[in-house]
């Protein structure tokens, strides 16, 4: 499965996901006006990537130049989400 890069474990194609393609994948989202609340991420794999990478989602973000606090989705009391 390895030779034909299928991760065992998750039986999906891998990709190489350098730290720094995962910086370049955050900055376009970012310069494309992409979502980048980790649950609306479009790019997949770019979170379990960031987070293997960098230990935390807030932590790649920051390392590529973007506030966690900007992106993340707020909610209202009783669960409502706000822009």
């Amino acid at each position: 499965m390895e030779l034909a890069g299928i991760e065992p474990d998750r039986g999906r194609l891998a990709q190489a996901w350098t730290p720094e393609k995962v910086m370049q994948s955050i900055r376009n989202e970012k310069a494309a006006g992409g979502p980048l609340n980790i649950v609306h991420v479009r790019v997949r794999g770019l979170v379990d990537a960031a987070t293997k990478r960098y230990g935390a989602w807030d932590a790649a973000l920051r390392a590529a130049g973007v506030d966690p606090s900007e992106v993340r989705l707020r909610r209202a009391p009783g669960g409502r989400r706000l822009p």
